[in-house]
């Protein structure tokens, strides 16, 4: 299938005019294959940030603090969900037109941020509830994207240069 790809993204390229039916479904097939690589990031993303989870859980319920403990599993419950919709998006988005993505996407974004500023105000009033614990368990899934970026790319780096040592 890539080859067949591969030989029509080459044609589209080479003719002045390309062929409608052609853009569409390449257009279709780069869709399908983005929304797939999506999903199985998704899911990798999502069971190390419940790793994480509950792995401050262990720690906080050894320390036995409960605001610590409600505040780190209300964050990271919030965070995860964030993750969730931010993905729905991308899914969503990737088939739709620009111009109708960028306003989907813009709605999202404004919604997402919307729910995370009520979540966060709900944790502020209540007294029963660390607010920093709320915020670190909402960094969870930033970790996770991070640790993911920088070790694919130090991954990347070592086997284009396996001479080279760092």
């Amino acid at each position: 299938m890539t080859g067949i790809l591969y030989k029509l993204a080459l044609n589209i390229v080479k003719s002045d005019k390309p062929n409608k039916a052609d853009l569409n479904y390449t257009s279709t097939y780069l869709g399908v294959f983005a929304v797939d690589k999506l999903v199985q990031l998704k899911i990798r993303i999502i069971t190390h940030s419940l790793f994480l989870m509950f792995l401050g859980i262990f720690v906080l319920a050894l320390i036995d603090f409960g605001a610590l403990l409600r505040g780190w599993i209300y964050g990271s419950l919030l965070g995860i969900l964030s993750l969730l919709l931010l993905a729905r998006t991308m899914e969503r988005a990737v088939t739709f037109n620009p111009n109708k993505a960028r306003v989907y996407t813009i709605f999202n974004y404004l919604l997402r941020y919307a729910v995370l500023f009520a979540a966060l105000y709900v944790a502020v009033q209540r007294p029963d509830m660390n607010i920093i614990t709320v915020v670190l368990g909402l960094m969870i899934p930033k970790i996770v994207i991070l640790y993911y970026d920088l070790g694919l790319y130090s991954l990347r780096r070592n086997r284009s240069n396996p001479d080279k040592k760092e």
